[in-house]
């Protein structure tokens, strides 16, 4: 597994390192087994160590490939890490294995906006819409596609319905508005 030693250096909390401890020791006592190597990616994950949790999640995966959240959690890494087109895929396996899995969907629908495979995205958000009209982040994923795209009339629909949804993200959602509304 990913050492730890290099952790020490910097001044982080004992309580993390002793989690990161006990995790890499789990992994230790059992190396074939992707619910240790899963574990250790998320803590890792979860205290902003992105390159290590990526490697564990990968570990995981390869040990696994039928876990679709390892595959979700492996594309969400490598976000993090700065890797949005090596995202996508490991979110479309998990997508693929789970389709019922709304946010795997809409997930995958905004790494492809990133990546800026626009098409990709409009359908994936299309796909998820036609599940849940109602979905915020698939109506302004889509709205930001339509922007992308020139169609700003087709953006401010989808941002005055993700609007009456929920106060959620309201102040993005006004912006991104405005800027529609600007074009």
């Amino acid at each position: 597994p990913p050492e730890i030693a290099a952790l020490r250096e910097i001044d982080i909390d004992p309580e993390t390192v002793a989690r990161i401890d006990a995790a890499v020791a789990a992994v230790r006592s059992a190396p074939d087994s992707a619910s240790a190597w899963l574990e250790l990616g998320m803590v890792y994950h979860a205290n902003s160590f992105y390159g290590p949790a990526v490697t564990s999640y990968e570990q995981a995966a390869a040990l696994a490939p039928d876990q679709a959240r390892t595959h979700y959690l492996l594309g969400i890494g490598r976000s993090r890490n700065g890797d949005v087109v090596g995202a996508v895929s490991p979110v479309a396996t998990a997508v693929a294995l789970s389709p019922a899995e709304p946010t795997f969907l809409w997930r995958l629908g905004w790494l492809q906006l990133e990546a800026g495979d626009l098409p990709a995205a409009a359908k994936t958000f299309d796909a998820v819409l036609a599940d849940d009209p109602r979905s915020q982040a698939a109506l302004v994923g889509r709205a930001r596609v339509a922007l992308q795209v020139g169609r700003p009339e087709d953006a401010v629909r989808d941002l005055e319905a993700a609007a009456d949804v929920s106060a959620r993200n309201s102040g993005y959602i006004h912006q991104l508005l405005a800027s529609a509304y600007q074009r």
